[in-house]
């Protein structure tokens, strides 16, 4: 807790410390022996990032900034309290200039010196103790650090932020008789009798009986019974899982193992696992960048996670396997990463069953039906009929992501589908998402399992891309831990951020019947047919399954993939290609989530396109610009083209270099293509097409993503949408771009190197003033970038040729 001090505060600092202590759930019989001591840095300072080789030992102020990178470091010697037992420690902070992040504090080695210490030399952060969000100037801040203290000795700090409007603290050396001040109250062991409370470190962690031969979580040794006082009430075991945590030490953002405000931020996440003081600890894999050697694992993951290794239960990332055999990932973890060919396992928690899997399937013989691990997985969930099942794994099933759906995984969530289970947790991508129930194939389900996606552990964020069905819940721009509370019948959910240890989403739910009463599927459908009504679409229609419960959805298969689910026994396919053969078949399911067989399959093929002469084209073979309405920044390209001999190229690396050509009249509907070539491109996303409104507004645009990803802006609706497909510097590609404004049903696709990426193909409002303008090149200036552009065309129907 931290809160600002009355003038008071000096003189009741051993009452609200111990009171402190009494709310917290540590308690004495004999209060008179409660005692308090406070104590003034021995050495404190700041370092730099950018001044390795600086100290600033005498400065007035402790600086935490994140650009300029600094971190503060304190060092107290704690004397006094013997061997008393601590109930309370808080290290005090006089704020001089404020913040909207206080800083991250963890401990460190104690060898330094105020003096000399440089950022070069300085201590490396060590366990996470706990974070300040908001500090106003003018006002002392507190943060626990109970943890921290263990009796006498000397105790470091490091403080770090994420901010870039730092924080700055006093210092011993200020004149104001602010110095930072840590506050310890304890009691005499001779004399304070321990009354126990409902405080959960009370508690033994449930002891959990693993399958096949893992050694078990170890339990804390229980405290001896008290001779007073009510004993505890077991509380429900509670786990908290994330992947993709510990940066590599050679990563320039590791910065000692602090991280940078978007990287690295492993210690903070570790923060977070011991507040929650949890029974378990789940790692999901890409534990270690960058390939989980056992001396990356020692020099990074060990400082923060690692202090959680007895209660870990792992699982294998892909960054574990660019190890051969994920070799550092088994000899760090030992035991409780079970066989090392394996790497999977299942353990009870509580009244709960928890399975642990490995989604690296190549190395471990396959997840498809039938292979090693799939069959232990349906001989696991047989042999453990438990009422709550959870599952985790590295690669999540669905994942509105940027790797989105892993479909080797489908045949594990269809054995725990059928087994009845609960929960699924995954990471790889860099992000937080919530799924509502939903079956293998992704259609919602109230019998269906509830997915958790966290892959926040630390090392960085990625963006969505096209949302999937049934996505509840994303953060992408936070670090942070899933905390689970694996009731009985029940569990809860809170997703936790750092460094403020926020519950940014939260929920709860009961478990779902392990066995279903109902276990006959609906009859198969039947009568399918299939018509392709234009050189995009396909209608489908079919008679209706019957069932004694009622059907509640039908999924329809294109060659061999489910494509969509619905509630009604017609669709009309508007993703398909022209000249394109596709087989369909549909299947039924009921409301207890039984399947029918799928129906006979229907063969369309859909006719040519039809095509319509362009509004517009330039080649550029009149040797200038003349044929569009403006242009700058542009010139004649002699030397590098797609067809002919000229192009269009931006001569600068900043600045606009773009070209609009005027339509005779506007457009509810038109398609855009242009030949291009990037040729470099710095940390910025460079606009390589667009359609605009007559009098210039931008409708919808194509660019280069600053991952290199192509990706579409919505600029009428403020909308990205990112595709998985990379855009390849130096070398030429065709993108076309389809808009259809028509107010909330508006629609955009975009076809690159002559495919369509279904990624990119989404209905979304575009406005409802419709297209005047085609633009080629780049508009916003300051952005980084070399480009050539060739064969621009603007059409009604889709651009051949």
């Amino acid at each position: 807790m931290r809160r600002p001090q009355s003038k008071r505060a000096t003189a009741a600092v051993a009452t609200l410390a111990l009171l402190a202590a009494l709310l917290s759930g540590a308690r004495f019989a004999d209060r008179a022996q409660a005692s308090s001591l406070s104590f003034a840095p021995a050495a404190d300072t700041y370092l730099q990032q950018s001044r390795p080789d600086s100290t600033a030992g005498t400065a007035s102020t402790l600086q935490v900034d994140g650009k300029p990178i600094k971190d503060l470091l304190l060092k107290f010697q704690v004397s006094g309290v013997g061997s008393g037992q601590v109930s309370n420690a808080v290290l005090r902070l006089y704020a001089v200039d404020g913040s909207k992040v206080g800083g991250s504090f963890t401990l460190t080695d104690t060898n330094w010196a105020e003096s000399t210490v440089t950022w070069r030399t300085g201590p490396a952060a060590g366990m996470a103790v706990g974070s300040l969000g908001v500090v106003s100037a003018g006002q002392w801040w507190e943060l626990d650090v109970t943890k921290a203290i263990a009796g006498d000795g000397l105790v470091s700090f490091r403080g770090s932020s994420s901010s870039s409007d730092g924080a700055d603290y006093a210092s011993r050396e200020s004149t104001n008789g602010h110095a930072p001040q840590l506050v310890i109250s304890y009691a005499s062991a001779a004399t304070a009798t321990a009354i126990p409370t409902s405080s959960p470190t009370a508690t033994p962690a449930p002891t959990p009986t693993v399958s096949p031969t893992p050694t078990p979580l170890p339990s804390p040794s229980p405290t001896p019974s008290p001779t007073q006082g009510p004993t505890p009430a077991p509380r429900d075991p509670v786990v908290v899982a994330a992947g993709d945590i510990a940066c590599d030490p050679s990563d320039s953002a590791f910065n000692g193992g602090a991280g940078t405000a978007t990287a690295c931020q492993q210690a903070a996440t570790a923060g977070l696992i011991a507040a929650a003081a949890p029974d378990a600890v789940l790692p999901m894999g890409d534990n270690q960048y960058l390939d989980g050697t056992l001396s990356t694992y020692q020099a990074s993951y060990d400082l923060s996670w690692g202090q959680f290794k007895s209660l870990t239960r792992p699982v294998p990332g892909n960054h574990e396997y660019q190890t051969s055999g994920a070799a550092g990932y088994y000899d760090y973890f030992g035991a409780s990463a079970a066989d090392r060919t394996k790497g999977y396992y299942s353990y009870d928690l509580g009244t709960w069953h928890v399975i642990a899997l490995n989604s690296n399937c190549a190395p471990v013989g396959g997840c498809n039906a039938g292979s090693p691990q799939e069959q232990w997985l349906r001989a696991d969930l047989a042999a453990h009929p438990a009422e709550c099942v959870m599952a985790y794994w590295h690669h999540p099933r669905f994942s509105s992501g940027e790797h989105g759906n892993t479909l080797d995984m489908q045949t594990f969530w269809q054995d725990l589908y059928a087994a009845g289970a609960d929960i699924v947790l995954s990471g790889h991508d860099h992000d937080y998402e919530r799924f509502a129930r939903q079956d293998p194939f992704g259609t919602a389900d109230l019998m269906g399992l509830r997915q958790f996606v966290v892959g926040t552990g630390g090392k960085s964020f990625y963006g969505f891309l096209g949302i999937q069905p049934n996505s509840e819940f994303r953060q992408a721009n936070a670090f942070g831990v899933l905390k689970l509370t694996l009731g009985t019948g029940a569990f809860t959910w809170q997703f936790v951020t750092a460094p403020d240890a926020r519950a940014v989403d939260s929920g709860s739910e009961t478990c779902k019947p392990a066995v279903q009463t109902d276990t006959s599927p609906p009859s198969a459908p039947t009568n399918l047919t299939s018509v392709a009504t234009t050189p995009t679409s396909v209608a489908l229609q079919w008679t209706a399954s019957t069932d004694d419960t009622g059907v509640t959805a039908y999924e329809l298969n294109r060659n061999g993939q489910p494509l969509t689910t619905l509630a009604v026994n017609s669709y009309t396919d508007t993703s398909a290609f022209p000249e394109t053969s596709y087989t369909y078949a549909v299947r039924s399911r009921d409301a207890a989530g039984n399947w029918s067989p799928l129906s006979s399959s229907a063969t369309v093929t859909t006719p040519a396109a039809t095509t319509a002469p362009p509004l517009f084209a330039d080649g550029f073979e009149t040797g200038d610009l003349r044929a569009w309405s403006f242009s700058t920044g542009l010139t004649v390209e002699a030397e590098d083209y797609w067809s002919g001999q000229y192009a269009a190229r931006g001569l600068t690396d900043i600045g606009a270099t773009y070209a609009y050509r005027s339509l005779a009249a506007t457009y509810s509907e038109l398609y855009g293509r242009v030949h291009f070539k990037v040729i470099s491109q710095g940390a910025n996303p460079v606009t390589i097409l667009k359609l605009r409104t007559a009098t210039g507004s931008s409708v919808v645009a194509v660019y280069r993503s600053s991952s290199g990803k192509l990706s579409l802006r919505n600029d009428a609706g403020g909308i990205t949408t990112y595709s998985a497909t990379d855009i390849t510097l130096g070398s030429w590609h065709e993108v076309q771009l389809r808009a259809r404004v028509n107010g909330a049903s508006g629609e955009s696709e975009i076809w690159f190197d002559g495919v369509r990426i279904a990624d990119l193909a989404v209905t979304q409002s575009l406005g409802t003033t419709p297209l005047g303008r085609l633009q080629i090149g780049e508009s916003s200036t300051a952005r980084v970038y070399q480009i050539i552009l060739d064969d621009a065309a603007v059409s009604t129907t889709l651009i051949g040729g």
